[in-house]
C-alpha cells in the first residue's frame, strides 16, 4: 500500500507517517500497539529497495544541515502532537466517560518514536535495514507501558 503524500519531499519518516493512520486501527487495539503497527509503512518504506538509496541520501542531507534538521525535528515535534490528539479521540470514543491526560499521551506518543529513531538509527548503523521491523518490535516490547489501563485514559474522580 503506497503511503499518502509519498510524493511530497522531505524525510522516510515525514513522507511515511499520517496521523489518521491511527484511526484505521481497530478501536480497542492498545495505544502502544497501534503506534507500533502505525510505524509499520516507516519499514515498508525503508526496507523498499527501490527507493532506499533515495531516502537514505535524503535523510543524510537533512541530518548535516542544522537547518533541514531543524524543520525536520519541528515536523516531527507536529506530528506527535498530533498523533496525540488523534489518541486521545479513540479514548473517548471507547469510553466517553474517560477523561485522557495530554500531557501522558504526548509522552506514550513521543516514547514510541523514540524507540522507532533508535531501531531506525541503529539499522543505519549496522547496515541492516532488513531486520528494521523485528528490531522495531524488540525496542518498543522493552518500553512497552506496564500499566493495565492503557496510559492515555484517566477516569475522573
Amino acid at each position: 500500500m503506497p503511503a499518502p503524500g509519498a510524493e511530497e519531499p522531505g524525510s522516510p519518516l515525514r513522507r511515511s507517517l499520517c496521523p489518521t493512520w491511527l484511526d484505521t486501527r481497530p478501536p480497542h487495539e492498545p495505544d502502544w500497539d497501534c503506534l507500533r503497527r502505525t510505524f509499520d509503512v516507516v519499514v515498508e518504506v525503508l526496507t523498499d529497495e527501490k527507493g532506499r538509496a533515495h531516502d537514505l541520501a535524503v535523510q543524510q542531507i537533512v541530518q548535516e544541515c542544522p537547518a533541514l534538521h531543524a524543520a525536520h525535528l519541528e515536523r516531527a515535534d507536529r506530528l506527535q502532537e498530533q498523533m496525540a490528539e488523534r489518541l486521545s479521540a479513540r479514548a473517548v470514543a471507547r469510553d466517553p466517560a474517560c477523561r485522557p491526560d495530554p500531557v501522558v499521551l504526548r509522552a506514550v506518543v513521543g516514547a514510541a518514536f523514540a524507540c522507532l529513531l533508535s531501531a531506525v538509527s541503529h539499522a543505519l548503523r549496522d547496515g541492516d535495514l532488513d531486520g528494521l521491523g523485528a528490531r522495531l518490535d524488540r525496542v518498543m516490547e522493552a518500553l512497552r507501558p506496564s500499566s493495565a489501563e492503557p496510559p492515555a485514559a484517566s477516569r475522573p474522580s
